[in-house]
């Protein structure tokens, strides 16, 4: 599990907020904690980056990318999401953030 850390993401102009209820984003904390596993393993840090590397019982290939897993999450969080999402805008898209 590749996660990365940002002390502001306010900076960032591709950012967009989308807005969900107190359930899903409680529903989709859940799924994403589930993500590592039964225990939070950490596996490593890359110097000089916020990029940090924890144990994940999942594999990632180009059928199940990163974002298939992020639009999986929401999916099953319900917050509306097409099908299947193998890249960025599939999730953009269905989500309606104007680019």
């Amino acid at each position: 599990m590749h996660v990365v850390y940002y002390r502001r993401v306010d900076r960032f102009r591709y950012i967009k907020p989308i807005k969900v209820s107190t359930a899903q984003r409680d529903e989709i904390e859940r799924r994403v904690l589930k993500s590592f596993g039964k225990k939070i393993v950490f596996k490593k840090r890359v110097k000089g980056y916020s990029n940090i590397f924890y144990n994940s019982p999942y594999r990632y290939n180009l059928i199940d990318t990163c974002n298939t897993w992020t639009g999986n999450i929401l999916r099953e969080s319900n917050v509306t999401m097409s099908y299947w999402t193998p890249f960025s805008f599939n999730i953009i898209d269905s989500l309606g953030i104007n680019r």
